[in-house]
């Protein structure tokens, strides 16, 4: 039995613990119609003031247990758009224990219509290391729809801006929002491949109580995706970000305390994540095996890989059946097809 190796499918990345600290609303311009962190993070009110002593006290205590490094992400608010003050105070406070060693980068999330090159600039000299932008979409219907006041042009420029800057770049997508038709996500993938970003994160669009989405929703004027479709659409798109080698840093919200209390619809599954990465393989390798000369029938897994090439439940095993190729578990690092010939 003759064995033809290749290298995983999935882009390599670095397994780096993130810290994250959550400013709800913080900074934002206007309230999203999708949006409703105070559900999602457990926090009413942004105080500022209690959330610095906090992470203060959290980074000094790590300090001192000597535990690992991690990168801190100020997530939840537009961050560019605090008080100045409370900028450079979390960046100073992020940096003083950059400094030290405990944390090795600094990140944001921000608006693509919430910065310019000057404050960048600033951002950067202070210790900001990677600026995650929630764009949405690029598609200027999806945009106007959902009242996010940029157009894909702003969405663009902004992008290419913080990597002009020496930042690194991450965006943040939310297919499924109001406005969206059938070819919208996909173009979304392209448009991001385009730009190159050093990862992307997909949150499918969850209708939230008490925001305007859920209010559009009850009077049947906006219906979310389906699992099966968010399912469909998500592993298309990983596969073709993994084809282009960028990193998909986050599928779907991370659970939440309460979360069924808080959610109306959309495609809500704790296991989405490994739903779709198991789908994405699937396709990658598939599309590796019509480059071969001869029709395997053996697909050789490398061990790590074991949980992600069946999939939830094991459900993708099914796709594999049907295409005649049995599954073996290797202790390879590579994956290999092989062609039984006995």
């Amino acid at each position: 039995m003759s064995k033809h190796f290749f290298p995983s499918p999935i882009p390599q990345k670095e397994h780096v613990f993130l810290q994250p600290v959550f400013l709800p609303f913080a900074g934002c311009p206007m309230r999203c119609i999708f949006c409703n962190q105070s559900s999602q993070t457990g926090i009413i009110d942004t105080n500022f003031e209690e959330i610095y002593e906090q992470l203060e006290q959290s980074l000094s205590s790590a300090m001192e247990k000597k535990e690992r490094e991690r990168e801190i992400a100020f997530y939840g608010g537009t961050f560019t758009m605090l008080p100045e003050k409370w900028i450079y105070a979390f960046l100073d406070l992020a940096n003083k224990f950059k400094e030290k060693g405990l944390i090795t980068k600094i990140r944001c999330s921000t608006r693509p219509d919430a910065f310019d090159k000057n404050l960048l600039q600033e951002l950067k000299a202070k210790g900001l290391d990677i600026i995650e932008l929630g764009i949405q979409s690029f598609n200027d219907k999806v945009l106007a729809e959902s009242l996010r006041g940029y157009d894909s042009i702003c969405a663009k420029k902004a992008c290419l801006l913080v990597k002009e800057s020496g930042l690194v770049l991450g965006i943040q997508l939310l297919p499924g929002l109001i406005g969206y038709n059938e070819e919208n996500f996909q173009n979304d993938i392209d448009e991001t491949i385009a730009l190159k970003p050093a990862g992307v994160r997909i949150y499918p669009c969850l209708v939230f109580k008490d925001t305007v989405l859920a209010e559009y929703y009850e009077k049947k004027l906006f219906i979310p995706w389906d699992l099966k479709r968010t399912e469909e659409e998500l592993s298309l798109a990983l596969f073709k970000l993994w084809q282009a080698d960028i990193s998909c840093w986050r599928l779907g919200l991370a659970p939440f305390p309460f979360q069924d209390e808080h959610i109306l619809a959309g495609a809500w599954h704790e296991a989405l994540g490994q739903k779709v990465q198991a789908k994405a393989l699937y396709l990658s390798l598939m599309q590796y095996k019509k480059t071969l000369s001869f029709k395997p029938s053996i697909l050789g897994v490398p061990k790590k890989y074991s949980g992600d090439i069946g999939g939830y439940k094991k459900e993708l095993r099914k796709y594999y059946e049907k295409e005649n190729i049995s599954l073996v578990q290797t202790d390879t690092e590579e994956f290999y097809f092989a062609e039984n010939i006995s």
